[in-house]
């Protein structure tokens, strides 16, 4: 029997298991994948920014050695809106590492290495996370004793409580009866890697169009990930034409402040959705990361939100167990719904109103944001602000996002 157990083996899934396991309880990962696939590239060809409370916690759990040579510091974030056609207009948004203190602003990691990392992390504790790969949770049950789950081959295995990390297509959530409100933008995420002649210097670029935003991610080396975001039908177009017409397209958005460019590696397109369950616990039934929500990627805090879902229900679990309470009763569930409630609700309005402000050609509209972004740009308490909230998460942070262990 273990103490948890954990339904999905993706990057929240095993950063679940890694905080978990920090904190001494075991755990079991089931998966429905296979190792390999999962460190492919062909498999994920997105790259996570991983704000610096988010590298705190990965720092602390021991992942960060396996991501040294991977991670690509954020030093600036440029945030500007315009048109295809006309390029970017006068007004901007700039934020430099150098505003709010010397760490980066963040970090750029490719999906395939920080999987890698953590499962390597992981491996490295076999006495306290066991992984089940290819072999998914199909049914669970729940009584005043634990949780019993049953796998796609049958078997069955017992802990206190199921975590559900399977992301945005959960149907351990579907059978817990918990439904979720979804909002589709009609639109997709592009997603493709490029190599160019000069340094990024580390800066991060948002350039909102009509049609949605288009982010250049800086990458280790000359290189950029960009989430290029369209309507749908314009997505499957791209996705379809010939590489020389891509890049034509792609060169009108990206300019030339870089030089020459090229795409290189597979390109991927996302369907956009945002899904928001109604609660996010059930009897011994907890779930994290885009289970419980997936917001739009403009401001690239998917992972990260899900980050401080982990943070905040390993605390609480392993301080309920360390006064010798049991660790996945209705109380942690309740105080876990009301700390995450408003993280969650706030970031799903700003992404949205966000899309929403930027993703039309109303002139007075354009005016008004172009203000907006010149106003906050020359407020540095303002601007100050906005940045130590996405870079450090606000004061009153769980330990594991503090960079601080959860046993002592």
């Amino acid at each position: 029997m273990f103490d948890i157990i954990i339904s999905g083996g993706g990057l929240i899934g095993v950063s679940s298991a890694l905080a978990f396991a920090s904190a001494g309880f075991s755990v079991a990962v089931f998966e429905k994948g296979c190792k390999p696939d999962l460190v492919s590239p062909d498999y994920d060809g997105r790259n996570t920014a991983l704000s610096h409370s988010s590298y705190q916690m990965l720092e602390i759990l021991g992942v960060t050695p396996f991501l040294a040579e991977y991670a690509q510091p954020i030093h600036d974030i440029l945030v500007t809106h315009g048109t295809v056609r006309g390029g970017a207009k006068s007004e901007f948004l700039y934020f430099h590492r150098d505003f709010i203190g010397e760490e980066p602003l963040g970090y750029f990691v490719p999906n395939p290495h920080l999987r890698a990392g953590l499962l390597n992390c992981a491996a490295l504790a076999p006495e306290k996370i066991s992984f089940f790969f290819e072999e998914p949770v199909e049914t669970f049950q729940t009584d005043d004793q634990g949780v019993t789950v049953t796998t796609a081959s049958g078997r069955k295995v017992q802990a206190k409580m199921l975590v559900n990390a399977e992301g945005k297509n959960s149907h351990l959530r579907d059978q817990a009866g918990i439904r979720v409100w979804k909002k589709n933008y009609r639109q997709k995420g592009i997603v493709a890697t490029v190599t160019h002649e000069k340094p990024h210097h580390g800066t991060a670029q948002e350039f909102f169009l009509s049609s949605g935003p288009f982010a250049a991610l800086p990458l280790t080396g000359n290189r950029m990930s960009l989430v290029w975001t369209e309507a749908e039908d314009i997505a499957n177009a791209l996705m379809s034409v010939s590489e020389p017409l891509f890049l034509h397209e792609l060169q009108k958005r990206f300019g030339d402040y870089l030089g020459e460019i090229a795409t290189v590696g597979a390109k991927f397109s996302y369907p956009l959705v945002l899904r928001i369950a109604e609660r996010r616990t059930d009897r011994r039934f907890f779930m994290v990361g885009d289970s419980a929500h997936a917001i739009h990627p403009m401001a690239g805090q998917g992972f990260n939100l899900g980050v401080r879902d982990i943070a905040v229900l390993a605390e609480l679990v392993a301080g309920a167990r360390d006064v010798g309470l049991d660790f996945a009763d209705e109380n942690v569930a309740q105080a876990y719904e009301k700390s995450r409630n408003f993280d969650i609700y706030s970031l799903a309005a700003f992404t949205t109103g966000m899309n929403a402000l930027f993703t039309n050609d109303n002139p007075i509209l354009s005016a008004a944001r172009g203000a907006g972004l010149s106003l906050v740009n020359t407020l540095p308490k303002v601007r100050n602000f906005f940045m130590r909230q996405a870079v450090r998460g606000g004061s009153d942070l769980p330990k594991l996002l503090r960079g601080e262990p959860l046993r002592f």
